[in-house]
């Protein structure tokens, strides 16, 4: 009995190791820093086992795109242009503007998917503090890893346009307009779930008035949250579990061969502390760069 276990044991950490990691991500010329700082993290803490990192330009300029091509592991792609608009700028709050409402995102997930078997996306500017794999090893065996994205309720950042897209008035899908969002800056998914996921967002793109913030969400301009919105709607209906909690720095769980695995998170740079797994750095990335040094070239 004492040899089998140890020979199960065995197996599964052949299999850890034998993983090969598969990431996306996208930055255009002002993210290219942050998009540095993430690369360098990952070669860090999974250089041996990742496979590729999968970079889309939303606008990188030619210099920028030229250095990343020297950079093992990484591959840069264009965005398919589902709407012609999609990478144009638009004003979402006063001084801030961002590529067409997000649009981009699932389609760049969906172009992944289409070149590896389970991709996670993470948004430039998030840094890695500890090894992915059982990351990985929970997306692979559940078909998808995703985490709440705060605790508004999704009516806050939804507008009237999707929810009639959804159906979401009619008595057995308005539960979702109560429900939590996901977490736009970090979903992991398998092939087969993408198809039902992410490809239906994706072909939404084609019209890019289903990710405008067009101000008639119940909180108004400012609050829409473009694609994180719409993946939220989708794996509700799907009835994904989405692990949520209040707690802030987030503790979660990886479920992995049997096994509950903690996982951490947090978004408040107040909160970040070496032995946590992930920090979600956003635009306090000046209080944490400084990763790009571990990046390794050809």
């Amino acid at each position: 009995m004492r040899y089998s276990f140890l020979f199960l044991l065995f197996l599964y950490s052949s299999i850890m190791r034998a993983m090969p990691l598969y990431f996306c991500t996208a930055a255009n010329a002002p993210y290219y820093g942050r998009l540095l700082n993430l690369i360098g993290c990952l070669h860090k803490v999974d250089f041996d086992d990742i496979q590729e990192i999968a970079v889309f330009d939303l606008g990188l300029t030619t210099q920028q795109r030229s250095k990343l091509k020297t950079i093992k592991k990484v591959n840069v792609y264009d965005v398919q242009k589902v709407h012609p608009d999609i990478l144009k700028p638009v004003q979402v709050a006063p001084g801030k503007s961002v590529p067409g409402w997000y649009a981009w995102k699932p389609v760049a997930i969906k172009q992944s998917l289409e070149m590896f078997p389970y991709v996670l996306w993470i948004d430039a500017g998030t840094v890695i503090l500890k090894s992915l794999k059982n990351v990985f090893s929970h997306i692979i065996e559940n078909g998808y890893m995703l985490v709440h994205g705060g605790p508004h309720p999704l009516h806050r950042h939804t507008t009237q346009r999707v929810i009639n897209l959804f159906d979401l008035n009619s008595d057995e899908k308005k539960w979702v307009l109560e429900a939590p969002s996901i977490a736009a800056f970090w979903v992991g998914v398998t092939r087969q779930m993408g198809q039902q996921l992410v490809d239906p967002i994706a072909e939404l793109a084609s019209d890019l008035k289903n990710f405008e913030d067009d101000g008639s969400s119940t909180w108004g301009f400012g609050w829409g949250r473009y694609e994180q919105a719409l993946l939220s709607i989708k794996a509700h209906l799907l009835g994904l579990k989405i692990q949520y909690t209040s707690q802030i720095p987030t503790h979660i769980h990886l479920n992995v061969n049997g096994q509950r695995l903690p996982f951490n998170m947090t978004w408040e740079s107040s909160k970040f502390h070496r032995h946590k797994d992930l920090y979600d750095v956003y635009y306090q990335v000046r209080n944490s760069l400084g990763y790009e040094r571990y990046i390794q070239y050809k």
